[in-house]
């Protein structure tokens, strides 16, 4: 079966996915309104493709049957929904949609629990889900650092704590298999995002605690133009994890260790950084797009993607009530179906 290729917004994003599907796929269907598109689309799209201002005028120029399509949703957060609701009611049964799935735990839900009822194979763009990049960070952990990682820290300037932050956040679930039992923590919005004006951005310091004393604190400043750094921490050493995907590890002077191991007796590390993961590679979506036209398990499964997006949005109901917010968030509180505007 000739498969076809549908993505929804050409932005910073949806360029590089536009690149990467369009080696993929026999024909492409674009979807964006900005008036520039086109002709970004003539000069660096060679497959058979088509632009359209609407995914409604899409929909109705793809071929059947639907089953054959596979769309890549990777506009603002806001209107994944509209674009997740108008895709389902065609037929297509194949979607990635971009992070977060949702601004909104409500419709996130929603969206979630449809997928499962109608089943289509839906996941979220996190591309560390898919390289297994927390069983090799936890591997690691294991045979040269000493046991399991405790702690992941992160920090860095006008990242935003769900634009950039929520990355982190699933990391963070993956590395410790379970989702966090709470979180807390400050934090506030400036009308600052580059993707619009109206969008979050926001900057604050917030702490997620997970079963087994193991935790992780984002912290981010708007006035702060330095790239974000991740660190792990384990019981001999640490590894850094950069926004490229790559991760490096050092570890402390065994011999210092061997002569005193109680953990109070803290010293530093001293080795040069060694590789675990390389930076990510160019084409990353394509593992993504794999998993999802294939019928093996997907392994960002639905049950995945709310935990994470509920652990993301928890930590902005925390900094906007100053209040500790436990898990799983009942769908009787009064934020559950707040829209905030992030992306």
């Amino acid at each position: 079966m000739r498969r076809q290729g549908l993505l929804i917004g050409v932005g910073s994003v949806g360029k590089h996915h536009a690149k990467i599907m369009a080696k993929r796929y026999e024909k492409l269907f674009l979807v964006d309104p900005a008036p520039d598109v086109g002709d970004w689309l003539k000069k660096n799209i060679e497959c058979e493709y088509k632009h359209f201002s609407s995914l409604s005028e899409a929909i109705g120029a793809l071929s059947s049957p639907r089953s054959s399509v596979t769309a890549v949703i990777s506009h603002l957060a806001p209107d994944h929904f509209d674009a997740f609701t108008k895709l389902a009611d065609a037929g297509v049964r194949h979607i990635v949609c971009e992070k977060p799935i949702s601004d909104s735990l409500s419709v996130g839900r929603a969206m979630v629990d449809r997928a499962d009822r109608e089943n289509i194979r839906f996941t979220v763009g996190f591309p560390r889900r898919f390289l297994n990049t927390a069983k090799t960070i936890n591997s690691f952990s294991i045979s040269e650092l000493g046991g399991p990682p405790s702690s992941l820290v992160v920090h860095g300037g006008a990242k935003c704590l769900i634009t950039f932050g929520a990355h982190f956040v699933d990391l963070a679930l993956d590395i410790f298999g379970s989702p966090p039992l709470r979180v807390a923590g400050f934090g506030s919005s400036q009308p600052i995002n580059p993707r619009r004006k109206d969008l979050g951005y926001w900057e604050g310091s917030l702490s997620w605690e997970f079963s087994g004393n193991r935790y992780l604190t984002v912290s981010f400043t708007n006035q702060s133009s330095v790239q974000a750094l991740g660190v792990l921490y384990a019981p001999h050493g640490t590894m850094n994890l950069y926004p490229d995907g790559k991760v490096t590890m050092v570890k402390r002077n065994m011999d210092e260790i061997a002569k005193d191991p109680r953990v109070t007796r803290v010293g530093v590390c001293v080795d040069t950084p060694e590789q675990v993961i390389p930076l990510f590679a160019p084409s990353e979506i394509n593992v993504i797009l794999d998993e999802v036209e294939s019928e093996s398990d997907i392994s960002y499964s639905l049950k995945h993607i709310m935990e994470s997006l509920e652990a993301s949005i928890g930590g902005l109901i925390a900094a906007e009530t100053n209040q500790v917010i436990e898990f799983p968030i009942s769908k009787d509180h009064p934020l559950f179906g707040k829209s905030w505007n992030v992306t």
